[in-house]
């Protein structure tokens, strides 16, 4: 490496014609994570800056700045003593922000003699001459600067030595509830629907071990809705029923031959979710007998087979996944682990470090601007856990160690809200044609202090009806009144390449346009870059078929993943049968234009068709954003016939 240091990857050792895999030699716990070489080596003899966590690398070795580090008028700004140290240069002009004189990162660097390449949005290499490094090198560099990586023994001084913790829950919080659920309308609302769910519960039969196929995640969710409605109502009312029934549940899901750990880990993770909950939530108030069953369970059913995976004794694809299930079972572990601290702290500390370090391949996927690979649907079920997680770290750390400042984690609510309309949403991938209207939106709402996403979410509710979770009561920001929609109708999310050009983003008579691109081989993503849906005169136009349900194989599941199944165009040439979309290619927007009149986005799909030279597909509104148009330039390479498709649920006239 020039520096006298060596490192291996995947070394094999040859003796004569015997071949000895260096596997062979490693203990038989393999961590799945990588070394953090892997991120040190591609900094090696440069200076980097990720600026949304303020931390840099000197060239030898990562700290932070004692100021945070500032975006102002389309730069980068250090507290100009720091950049000093830094980069050993003195800077030419500095700007008072914050009251402090503060310097420009990038004039800095020139100064110093050194090139500024951008990896990441916000993440910046500097360096002598042409930077060396990309692809996952790049990605390894990129989370080992943004990412804080707690050691276990941090993470107990860090630690929260009483219980109540779990979703930033505390007695306080639980007491001004009470108070105000006769005098706040949105607490009252939310207050009355779970206390007649939880009232339901008392008299129904408890749960029952039943699995469909190879999963019990049915029943998972439904244990883990009751869990968290007996338990608030409990701390809310105080009344012994609700505790006495609560009891009941948790020992009824105890008595499982176990939570489906082996099979499919994320109904464990669901169970475990809610276990963990009540154990925090009612410590003191459980009896001896269900909060020692709770605790011996938790770890016998979930955690036990958590440390397997996270010692390399276990598959567990989920850790370092960059899928839903990774929010959720990363998630679960390291909050089922925060119930249960006291008991061990020493081996409960190494679980939620070891689950914060899977979870960063997740997270970092909201970059960078909060959409989501998988789609809208899996959206709401990661961001449910991402909520869930990032609540008890506060509770339980008093921060979320930083996460919440990863690019993009800000603005997923705008995602959730963007891309939706009182119509509906734009359900691309494997969605379910209902409204996002997810608790997690109260949770950043509160987190980022923005009632534009809390009143956003109090808007749907109210249009939708929706039933609340019991999260929401201990997220609620009761400072907000309003229950309204003030967030920009055209919104671009980069990455996923997400359009949405909207008329209004009240009233059901609004034009709702959008359209996505991104990689066709994304998880849950289908072949149908391009695809859009219209909502207009208070109907859904033009929509995308929605999941038959989770498990359906047959021809019409086959037909809506298809490129057939979409609201895009099938080029069919040279004999083909049919035509289709490359699977390894991405579309992306290239131009986009908000306005109060009219509005547009332009998509280039040229690379995801071989029979194309040239694809871009338009899409606008116009007079005064009551009209909407579509058009598509397209240059074959050989004759050929173009089918455009467009789906509706509606009865056609023709």
């Amino acid at each position: 490496s020039g520096s006298g240091e060596i490192y291996f990857d995947n070394l094999k050792l040859y003796n004569a014609e015997e071949i000895c895999n260096i596997d062979g030699l490693l203990p038989a716990s393999a961590s799945p994570f990588k070394n953090e070489a892997y991120g040190k080596i591609p900094l090696k003899g440069s200076i980097a800056v990720e600026a949304d966590v303020s931390s840099v690398w000197d060239g030898n070795e990562k700290y932070y700045t004692e100021n945070p580090i500032v975006f102002k008028d389309g730069e980068y700004f250090m507290e100009s003593e720091e950049a000093k140290a830094l980069f050993g240069a003195s800077a030419d002009e500095v700007r008072i922000i914050n009251s402090m004189e503060y310097a420009s990162i990038d004039k800095i660097a020139q100064k110093a003699g050194l090139r500024s390449n951008e990896i990441k949005k916000g993440f910046f290499v500097f360096s002598e001459g042409d930077y060396k490094y990309s692809g996952s090198a790049a990605d390894e560099a990129y989370k080992y600067m943004a990412f804080r990586r707690y050691s276990p023994q941090e993470l107990v001084q860090k630690s929260k030595e009483t219980h109540p913790y779990i979703l930033g829950a505390s007695d306080d919080r639980f007491a001004e509830l009470s108070g105000l659920a006769d005098e706040n309308e949105f607490v009252a609302e939310r207050y009355g629907k779970i206390k007649a769910s939880a009232d339901n519960y008392l008299n129904a039969s408890v749960l029952a071990y039943k699995k469909t196929g190879i999963r019990l995640y049915s029943v998972a969710v439904e244990f883990k809705k009751r869990a968290s409605e007996l338990a608030l109502m409990y701390k809310l009312t105080g009344e012994e029923k609700y505790k006495t029934r609560l009891e009941n549940e948790i020992k009824a899901v105890c008595a499982f031959p176990d939570w489906n750990a082996q099979e499919h880990f994320l109904d464990a993770s669901e169970i475990a979710f809610g276990i963990a909950l009540c154990i925090d939530w009612l410590y003191g108030d459980l009896s001896a007998e269900t909060l020692s069953l709770a605790k011996e369970k938790l770890n016998e059913y979930f955690l036990d087979y958590a440390e397997l995976g996270y010692n390399g004794k276990m598959s567990a694809f989920w850790i370092t996944s960059d899928i839903n299930w990774n929010a959720v079972c990363n998630g679960a572990a390291a909050i089922a682990a925060m119930a249960v601290f006291e008991d061990n702290p020493e081996r409960y500390s190494v679980v939620i470090a070891n689950a914060l370090r899977g979870y960063e391949e997740c997270i970092t996927q909201f970059s960078p601007s909060g959409s989501w690979h998988e789609g809208p649907h899996y959206c709401e079920y990661t961001t449910e856990y991402l909520s869930y997680l990032h609540s008890s770290l506060e509770g339980f750390f008093g921060s979320d160690l930083d996460f919440g400042k990863i690019r993009g984690i800000d603005t997923i609510g705008y995602y959730q809200i963007g891309i939706d309309s009182p119509q509906g949403m734009n359900d691309y991938h494997d969605g379910f044609s209902e409204h996002i209207n997810s608790a997690a939106l109260l949770y950043f709402g509160k987190r980022f202090n923005d009632s534009r996403i809390t009143s956003a979410k109090l808007y749907y509710d109210r249009l939708l009806g929706t039933f609340p979770e019991a999260s929401e009561l201990i997220w609620l920001d009761t400072s907000v009144t309003e229950a309204e929609i003030d967030i920009a109708p055209d919104m671009y999310f980069e990455k996923d390449e997400v359009a949405v050009l909207c008329g209004s983003r009240q009233g059901e008579n609004a034009v709702f346009a959008s359209f996505h691109g991104g990689d066709n081989s994304d998880a849950h993503a289908h072949t149908d870059a391009g695809a859009f849906v219209l909502n207009m005169s208070g109907e859904k136009w033009f929509i995308d078929i929605p999941i038959e349900n989770y498990d359906a194989t047959g021809e019409s599941a086959q037909f809506r993943k298809s490129l057939k199944g979409h609201n895009t165009v099938e080029i069919i040439q040279n004999g083909q049968e049919s035509g289709t979309q490359n699977k390894d290619k991405r579309a992306y927007i290239t131009a986009f234009e908000q306005g109060t009149q009219s509005s547009f986005a332009i998509m280039n799909l040229t690379d995801v068709y071989d029979e194309v030279s040239g694809f871009y597909r338009g899409i606008k509104l116009s007079n005064e954003k009551k009209s909407f148009h579509i058009r598509d330039e397209i240059t074959v390479k050989a004759p050929s016939e173009i089918i455009w498709r467009a789906a509706t649920d509606a009865d056609a006239v023709t």
